[in-house]
């Protein structure tokens, strides 16, 4: 082949990927700029790239770009086999979480929630917030303890574009007055005594209903410190608590069912991984990676076999 025919060739091949691309943003409705995240690639050079204009190594380009569309292409077969979650399901549990927030919301009033994990409590408590008009939901982490960083993350939760930390509190009080809402804060264990305090102060001033999820050490800290002048003002006005260690006894029944799950071998094997660390969540988990496994191995439905083959891949980690 000749020098030209060569170039001709590399130019057609680096068309062909490019049209290839413009269908993918197309058909998925991929911004350019997401892709290039994506593809770990500069978004002035892969637009460039994409447009025919790009001044560098237009090969090295196109292999990044062919990595990429690889990485997707493994990312959309794994998801075609592994089953979707099912969502949420209205377990024992979930019930009384419900009860819960509602009368939070209802009253209103401060509820607090502490349950060992893998309850159902995120989900729930994420479930009543997507269904329900002027119901928040703020999730903390260790980064976010301090009242600064906590109401940041509860403004950024309620849409607010309030930037300065010394705003947040008047922000947020006066985006929630008037309107009988509820402010969710998952993970509240992460929460120190001046951040909880916060907190209390927003419902005192505002009426907003407030409902503290988190492990178990959220109730032992109200109720070890109630007493003192940290946490008196916040333990007196708690007015409902729901303190949960485990998943109650119909949970994993409530899940089987919704995953259509009959054998009995499995159902009970699979109770069995609800009532140990990780709870429903690590059953759940377990009943998705076995339905990839069955269906690598030509299997219509998961049997026992591929359950404890799939719990034996979790159980390090659930």
């Amino acid at each position: 082949m000749r020098d030209g025919d060569i170039m001709q060739h590399e130019t057609d091949v680096q068309e062909a990927l490019r049209e290839r691309v413009k269908a993918l943003l197309a058909n998925e409705a991929i911004s350019q700029k997401t892709a290039a995240t994506e593809a770990d690639i500069g978004y002035s050079s892969f637009s460039a790239w994409l447009s025919n204009a790009y001044q560098g190594d237009n090969a090295k380009m196109a292999a990044k770009v062919e990595r990429w569309l690889a990485a997707r292409e493994e990312r959309r077969t794994a998801s075609a086999v592994l089953p979707r979650d099912i969502g949420w399901v209205q377990t024992e549990s979930a019930a009384a979480i419900l009860q819960t927030i509602q009368y939070a919301h209802i009253a209103p009033d401060i509820a607090v929630v502490a349950m060992g994990a893998g309850c159902g409590k995120t989900t729930t408590a994420r479930r009543y917030a997507e269904a329900t008009p002027n119901a928040w939901l703020a999730t903390m982490d260790p980064t976010t303890r301090v009242v600064s960083t906590a109401l940041g993350e509860i403004a950024i939760a309620l849409g607010l574009t309030e930037r300065s930390p010394q705003g947040y509190a008047r922000a947020i009080s006066s985006y929630v007055a008037g309107k009988n809402g509820l402010l969710i804060i998952d993970e509240a264990q992460h929460l120190q005594p001046n951040a909880l305090d916060a907190l209390r102060s927003i419902h005192d001033r505002t009426g907003c209903g407030l409902v503290l999820l988190g492990n178990e050490t959220v109730y032992t800290r109200l109720e070890g410190q109630g007493r003192a002048a940290e946490f008196a003002q916040l333990f007196s006005r708690v007015g409902m608590r729901m303190v949960q260690a485990k998943p109650r006894a119909g949970d994993a029944t409530a899940l089987l069912d919704a995953w259509g799950i009959e054998a009995k071998d499995s159902r009970d094997f699979l109770a069995r991984v609800a009532a140990k660390p990780g709870a429903l969540r690590g059953m759940v988990k377990t009943m998705r990676v076995a339905a990839m496994l069955a269906t690598g191995a030509g299997a219509e439905t998961p049997d026992i076999t591929h359950y404890k083959a799939a719990w034996s891949r979790l159980s390090t980690s659930s």
